[in-house]
């Protein structure tokens, strides 16, 4: 029995002593652990941390990089803008005042090149250039004008053309602003000028009315409108033809009266006439060419007579004053005329109806 007591002391012994081992060595194996767990720790911060600066992220701690790029972005865009200036104005410099091209037996003026200070150019003679003067070779008359030899001058006022020149090709004196009157010499037998309004020797073509003719000195057609000037003209009886961009852009032109001959509207007769608010088509007119009314933006009527059997694309595009074209044909037979792309408008918002069978008003 004694023996059994010692026994079982002697086992509660060794078990006390195994757990204290045990108690010992877990505490050894967290203590060895903590380290790792704290360089863990300290690691995931870190991420974190680096996490936020990202999140946190600003152009600014760019601008040390970004500004030597702009800077040498700036500088390269600076040296094309100064070459490009140098180079144009080289080339301003370089072109000469008047251009000539010999053709067919003739001189062709090619190019007038304005520095700002004409205001009015004599189309006789091939002009020579002696020293810094430019002076008449009478020995070269002039019998062309080409195409764009007056392109856009805003400064021009006065073409005179002389006796020789038997043919200015359209667009000769193309969109010149300022230009006031082109007048021709009386023994041209070409060309004729009607008080500053070119037409052809016969009449039968009216080439081209001024843009500025309401500024003219010696038009007989302006009247006072308030602080304007307006003008209501009416084409001479002969004219069966109102050539390309003829009355294009015409300032203070509220009424065109054309004769009952007229059978053709060239290509951007009326263009841009802001103005122009009464117009009357005539019987005879069988074509209707491309942007002929175009941003005629006061129109309010427009009759289309049974006559027309071609309307060029365009045609009335932004005629915004227009809500309906009366038309004397019916829709089928409309449908026989031949017409371009948007004639009536390309605006959805904004649409021109047609009316058919309808009488002029």
């Amino acid at each position: 029995m004694e023996e059994i007591n010692n026994r079982i002391g002697a086992e509660n012994v060794t078990e006390e002593r195994v757990a204290e081992q045990e108690a010992t060595a877990q505490e050894s194996a967290a203590t060895e652990s903590m380290p790792e767990t704290m360089d863990t720790t300290e690691t995931t911060e870190a991420a974190a941390e680096e996490t936020e600066k990202k999140a946190e992220f600003s152009f600014d701690s760019l601008k040390p990089k970004i500004k030597p790029i702009w800077k040498i972005v700036f500088a390269v865009v600076l040296l094309l803008c100064i070459g490009a200036s140098l180079y144009f104005s080289f080339n301003a410099l370089s072109l000469d005042t008047y251009e000539f091209d010999e053709v067919d037996g003739g001189w062709q003026l090619t190019g007038f090149h304005n520095d700002g200070t004409s205001k009015e150019i004599t189309i006789d003679y091939v002009m020579v250039k002696k020293g810094v003067n430019w002076v008449k070779d009478e020995s070269r008359p002039i019998t062309s004008v080409r195409e764009y030899a007056l392109c856009c001058d805003n400064t021009i006022e006065k073409i005179n053309i002389g006796s020789s020149v038997k043919n200015i090709e359209n667009l000769a004196f193309y969109s010149c602003k300022s230009l006031q009157a082109i007048l021709v010499d009386e023994s041209n037998e070409s060309y004729l000028s009607e008080n500053g309004i070119l037409y052809t020797k016969d009449k039968s073509v009216i080439i081209q009315f001024p843009i500025a003719y309401v500024d003219y000195e010696n038009n007989i057609l302006a009247e006072a409108d308030g602080d304007n000037k307006i003008m209501r003209y009416t084409v001479d009886p002969v004219v069966k033809k109102v050539g390309d961009l003829c009355f294009a852009y015409a300032k203070g032109l509220v009424e065109v009266n054309l004769p009952e001959g007229v059978e053709t509207l060239g290509t951007l007769s009326f263009f841009k006439c802001e103005s122009l608010f009464s117009f009357r088509l005539p019987d005879n007119v069988s074509v209707i060419g491309s942007d002929s009314f175009s941003y005629c933006k006061k129109l309010t009527y427009f009759f289309i007579p049974f006559s027309v059997t071609e309307i060029g694309h365009h045609a009335f595009y932004e005629c915004s004053g227009l809500s309906e074209i009366d038309v004397a044909r019916s829709e089928r037979d409309f449908k026989n005329v031949k017409v371009g792309d948007y004639w009536k408008n390309s605006d959805l918002l904004n649409p021109i109806s047609i009316r058919y069978c309808q009488e002029r008003k």
